[in-house]
Parts: structure tokens; sequence; C-alpha cells
């Protein structure tokens, strides 16, 4: 099955939404008030992806955040909570590798540019 791995914008609200409030995993965790609460309070950065099938229809969230860590940035699905992470429809297992794959390059290539302009 196709599919495709999107950061969240805000324009992708109320599908995200929509998406959380009718899978039976998703959490308040999962929410965009969450992502908002995070981000004002502590200052991360949301890292927060979307996985559409080919009609354009969320199929999958990753709600995550960049935490700044002692030997640099990590991506934490929720820090200091347990009820984070992936949430899919049934079928779509194999989309966790390639999420995490994402945001492998993505911290990754973070790290070479901040490296290489020190």
């Amino acid at each position: 099955m196709k599919y495709e791995i999107l950061s969240f914008s805000p324009n992708d609200e109320m599908e995200w939404e929509y998406f959380v409030t009718n899978h039976k995993k998703a959490t308040i965790f999962h929410t965009i008030k969450w992502k908002n609460v995070m981000e004002k309070t502590f200052k991360y950065k949301s890292e927060y992806l979307m996985v559409k099938n080919a009609e354009g229809r969320i199929i999958g969230i990753s709600p995550a955040f960049s935490v700044k860590k002692l030997f640099g940035n990590a991506i934490i699905s929720q820090p200091f909570f347990e009820y984070g992470g992936l949430v899919i429809e049934n079928g779509f297992e194999d989309i966790l590798n390639d999420i995490i794959k994402f945001y492998v390059k993505k911290v990754f290539f973070k790290c070479f540019v901040s490296d290489h302009h020190l």
C-alpha cells in the first residue's frame, strides 16, 4: 500500500484531531492542544508527522519533540510521559521503520549542519 510521510502543518489540524478522536489507541498526548502546551511550557520544537494514504487520508500520526540533550538533540515522542508514540491504522505496521528513518535523517542532518557552521 502506498503512503507518504509528511510534517504536520497548521492546515492539517482538523484532520489530525479527527484521526485522534476516532482512533481507539490515541490519547490526549496525541492532540494538537497537547503539542501547544509542550511548545509553550517547555519551548520544545514539535516534530509531528502524519502518514497519508494514496487518497490523502491520514492513516497514522507520530507526535514527537526535538529536545536538547547534553550531547546534541534527540527526538522524543512525549517527554515526561509514557502515553504517546505512533498511532496507525491496522495493516500499516511497516510504517514504523519509515518514520524512524525520517526522524534519524532529520536529526543527523541538523547535527551535521550545525557542526559544520561552528
